[in-house]
């Protein structure tokens, strides 16, 4: 999971060097080895 906006969008610039990466993997996969992505609400905090 990555944290995003409510519209879905990443924040690449926050991201780690390693997290990033992931990332760029992820959405290149979407489609062959990934499913398509879904935004969910996170719950309220506690």
């Amino acid at each position: 999971m990555f944290p995003c906006d409510a519209a879905g969008r990443v924040d690449l610039d926050a991201l780690s060097e390693r997290a990033r990466a992931a990332y760029l993997f992820a959405r290149r996969a979407v489609g062959r080895e990934y499913g398509f992505p879904s935004v969910q609400r996170r719950p309220p905090p506690r």
